[in-house]
């Protein structure tokens, strides 16, 4: 059965970030179209593409991405631009790390296996504060933010929601499709318990799971990696028509199960912004909702799909953008969900 989560009013966000590879690494860091074929193909990739009448603008054509960061290749990790991120949410927000109750991160590409990337990220940040994993898939950053509201009831005065991603580590050598939709990045929000806050906050949250069949996407390698294993297990996969056909249901009905929770909710949204893996999924996910969802399409654009961390950083883009326009970014609710390979999913509202 899934799970329905009350209001948490009284949270504001003072403050926001992202991160990205070529912040930490410089423009090499940013791929373009020409820079991925060049990197999985090598320098043959143009006459790989004609052999097999590859349409060379198919990652926009296909999944509405025009460039992505990556990792790959560097000592870079989901950690360092989580903290990077961290850094300047807080810098953002006014508030020193000291002052933190609690940092609750999500990832999907931990640096290390058994770890705790909240934990390493308390220490570069130079705080004593509770640090909280959360391991979701693509709704961890959906999730960590829903455990941080939490928190907040129980006492927690200050809170810092990092997810970040380095997806780009798993791809295959020769996995074009990937390639060409995921990026890597990460995205801060810092909360703080305000008695003067209002009705922002958590409005509400859907968090549930559903079955599926099929072959999916993610790294279905175990852990430890038995003596004979084969690299191919610890790359993302090809899915098949099956698993797309669940995961496309499974969307449909983490919508509906938000709007059937919040149905009073609903004619106030300003914005939908989904966990953006595809142009179309956004699409047809924002469509149910008849608000718009131009900013998860923006980032999808401009930085792939950065699994976890897509919502948190679409919540920054479009607050940020409101920001530079002149607009006050109080008193509007925005809508967000995330459907995990798994699968599981997570839908929200919250009041700014």
């Amino acid at each position: 059965m899934a799970m329905t989560l009350n209001p948490v009013k009284g949270i504001t966000v003072t403050g926001m970030a992202t991160a990205w590879p070529e912040d930490l690494l410089g423009p090499a860091a940013e791929m373009h179209d020409a820079d991925v074929y060049a990197s999985i193909l090598g320098d043959s990739w143009r006459e790989y593409l004609t052999e097999r009448q590859w349409d060379f603008e198919r990652s926009w054509k296909e999944f509405g991405v025009r460039r992505r960061g990556w990792t790959r290749g560097t000592a870079v990790g989901s950690l360092e631009l989580g903290i990077a991120a961290g850094k300047k949410a807080l810098a953002d927000a006014g508030i020193k790390a000291s002052d933190v109750d609690c940092i609750v991160a999500a990832t999907c590409s931990p640096n290390h296996i058994t770890s705790t990337i909240a934990g390493k990220l308390a220490k570069h940040l130079k705080t004593t504060a509770a640090a909280i994993d959360i391991r979701a898939g693509g709704a961890g950053g959906l999730n960590a933010l829903v455990t941080a509201a939490l928190y907040h009831t129980a006492g927690c005065k200050v809170s810092l929601v990092i997810a970040a991603e380095v997806s780009s580590k798993y791809l295959g050598d020769h996995d074009l499709s990937n390639a060409l939709l995921f990026g890597d990045g990460a995205a801060a929000l810092v909360l703080v318990s305000d008695p003067n806050g209002g009705e922002a906050g958590l409005v509400g949250a859907v968090i549930g799971n559903s079955d599926w069949q099929g072959s999916a996407f993610t790294v279905p390698g175990v852990l430890p990696p038995p003596e004979n294993y084969s690299v191919e297990d610890y790359r993302f996969q090809r899915p098949d028509a099956i698993y797309r056909e669940n995961l496309a249901r499974c969307w449909d009905e983490t919508g509906k199960a938000l709007r059937d929770a919040f149905p009073r909710e609903q004619p106030g949204l300003n914005a939908v912004l989904p966990y953006a893996v595809t142009r179309d999924q956004v699409v047809q996910c924002v469509e149910q909702f008849g608000v718009s969802g131009e900013d998860s399409i923006a980032l999808l654009a401009e930085h792939g799909c950065i699994g976890c961390a897509s919502p948190l950083a679409a919540m920054v883009l479009h607050w940020q953008r409101r920001r530079s326009n002149g607009g006050d970014i109080a008193d509007e609710t925005i809508a967000s969900l995330a459907v995990a390979g798994g699968i599981s999913w997570t839908g929200l509202l919250w009041r700014i």
